[in-house]
């Protein structure tokens, strides 16, 4: 109806009355039973999210009909032959409308306007449903029998349609192995019980159990902008967790893991084999202020049969329409870097590469390949594989020693492996010395510790955990500490470069390297002195004319401190390289 812009009154009969004037359009309403079929199961149970019912045209069942005051008329200014009624039904409420044998749940309701349609017409009914069980529209048809059928005004209109399985499309079923939008919940589940309201999927059995981690991390329905009609899972803090425990699998290789999330924190999914104790990471994914959309694929043994997925929040989190379902193979993205490798000329040298790749792959030497070994042989992505040369390289030239593989089962990547010459008499680190933690823990005692089968004394505090060692003191004046070796080094020695860190309120006056060819340090061979650099290395080399074989090694600090308080000079490391 439409009236001029004017006051607008009801009187007790509930007439409309506009100036005088009375409008009434009295509509019919059509009640409409949708009925399963008997032994016909395909639409069973579905539940209805509208209903649209067409008729041929020329037939008005809707539209917008106007008043028009000159000559009283009440005509139609916009024509349907169609009429649509949606209903908000979540799958799992009491109210829905479900295709069924009879009952008083599956009736839909559509207001048309009073018609009537002659034998012979045909009459279309489009149902839409809320693809829980795989169907999406039911198309069904029937003709107007003899003697016609009227729509009366003010009258329910009762027709009952029969939902056949030829009415139904064919659709792929629905493989989706667990949806949960935690549907069914009615308060605030506080407490931290196994439950599973409103899941679904190919991988729901009995065996479905839900942990949450702690009693604030559950199952809300009216806080954080959700509706008292839209459960979520909220976790409250960092580290806090549900599990989805004996979620059944079979045959499958790629799962997709989706879910809305909101907050400004990280989800991240683990799974596992529900057998296994070992949580394996699938991924992550940051959130937003508002709900976004989270992706997570992730690979599986095809052998598996129980998985158990745990989501897990770096902060507060809300988790909803968990959707778990087969996901496809991503395409293979394999590369090696570098390709190229040339090991050093001595047995026992390494060089590494870096496999990037989204599956799993293996490496295996070429044909023809010798003189060096590759580990690991097998991997994932990011790791690295170590080449060891198995032998001395060639005296006379650089040698191509052959090739190895990675492959991923679909691509393949080729790596060259060469070795420099070999020089005999090229020198190298032949020992370094790590402090080992000894027993002594004071500036003025001493102890003794191995390290790589040379045995050192230590003149200060050795109980470094392992990682340095001090000389030093309080109350002293030009003061000798020394860390001196017990064993001999069975090299020719070129250079000692000695690293050192702090030098805390200390002054080092002089510090002194004294070689010798025994171990009582009678017989000395050579003494070079040096300046000792702080966070840094000091080098020592023989003094001309002097050579070092198989000799001891004494290290003397000359320092002095002043006051009561033990201050030191930090030793770090010594590399002895020779040959």
């Amino acid at each position: 109806m439409i009236g001029a812009d004017q006051d607008i009154t009801v009187d007790d009969a509930e007439n409309i009355l506009i100036e005088g004037v009375v409008l009434q359009r009295p509509m019919a309403v059509l009640r409409l039973h949708l009925v399963a079929k008997n032994n016909e199961a395909k639409a069973y149970n579905e539940t209805v999210s509208s209903v649209e019912m067409t008729v041929a045209e020329g037939k008005v069942l809707s539209g917008n009909f106007a008043y028009t005051p000159d000559n009283s008329e009440i005509s139609w200014n916009v024509e349907n032959n169609k009429v649509k009624a949606v209903y908000d039904n979540a799958h799992g409420n009491a109210d829905q409308v479900l295709i069924d044998t009879d009952s008083d749940f599956n009736s839909v309701y559509l207001v048309v306007n009073p018609v009537t349609l002659v034998e012979g017409t045909t009459i279309t009914f489009d149902i839409e449903t809320d693809v829980h069980y795989g169907i999406n529209k039911i198309s069904r048809s029937v003709t107007v029998p003899a003697g016609g059928m009227e729509f009366l005004a003010g009258k329910v209109n009762e027709i009952n349609l029969t939902v056949r399985d030829k009415d139904v499309p064919d659709v792929v079923a629905d493989t989706r192995i667990l949806v949960e939008g935690f549907d069914g919940e009615t308060v605030n589940k506080t407490q931290t019980a196994a439950s599973a309201s409103g899941v679904f999927g190919t991988g729901v059995t009995s065996s479905l159990a839900y942990t949450y981690s702690t009693e604030n991390t559950n199952v809300r329905i009216n806080s954080n902008g959700q509706t008292s009609t839209n459960p979520y899972l909220y976790i409250n803090a960092a580290n806090q967790y549900l599990t989805m425990s004996n979620i059944g699998v079979s045959n499958q290789t790629w799962l997709d893991f989706s879910a809305k999330v909101k907050n400004t924190a990280t989800l991240t999914l683990k799974y596992k084999e529900s057998s296994s104790s070992t949580w394996l990471t699938a991924g992550t994914y940051t959130g937003t202020s508002s709900f976004s959309d989270a992706l997570i694929s992730f690979t599986i043994a095809n052998t598996v049969e129980s998985l158990d997925l745990q989501i897990v929040g770096s902060a507060a989190l809300i988790v909803d329409d968990i959707v778990l379902q087969p996901g496809s193979a991503p395409a293979h993205n394999l590369s090696v870097t570098p390709t190229t490798v040339t090991l050093g000329g001595a047995s026992g040298s390494t060089e590494t590469v870096t496999v990037t790749s989204n599956y799993t792959w293996t490496a295996a030497l070429s044909g023809g390949a010798s003189g060096f070994t590759i580990s690991p042989t097998t991997g994932g992505n990011g790791e690295t594989i170590t080449i060891t040369a198995s032998a001395n390289g060639s005296t006379t030239d650089e040698t191509t020693l052959g090739t190895f593989t990675v492959t991923d089962g679909e691509t393949t990547e080729t790596i060259t492996v060469k070795q420099e010459k070999y020089e005999e008499d090229a020198e190298s680190i032949v020992y370094t010395l790590t402090p080992n933690a000894g027993s002594n823990n004071s500036y003025a005692g001493n102890c003794d510790v191995t390290v790589d089968d040379i045995t050192w004394n230590i003149e200060g505090n050795a109980a470094g955990s392992g990682s340095w060692w001090r000389f030093g003191g309080k109350n002293l004046s030009n003061q000798e500490r020394a860390l001196t070796g017990k064993t001999a080094i069975n090299k020719t020695i070129s250079k000692i470069e000695v690293t050192h860190g702090a030098a805390s309120s200390i002054t080092i006056n002089s510090y002194k390297l004294v070689v010798a060819s025994d171990a009582a340090f009678n017989t000395v061979v050579d003494e070079v002195t040096k300046t000792l650099v702080v966070n840094g290395k000091t080098e020592f080399t023989p003094s001309a004319g002097k050579t070092w074989s198989n000799c001891y090694y004494k290290f003397i600090y000359e320092v002095t401190v002043s006051g009561s308080t033990n201050r030191y000079v930090q030793f770090t490391r010594a590399e002895f390289t020779g040959k």
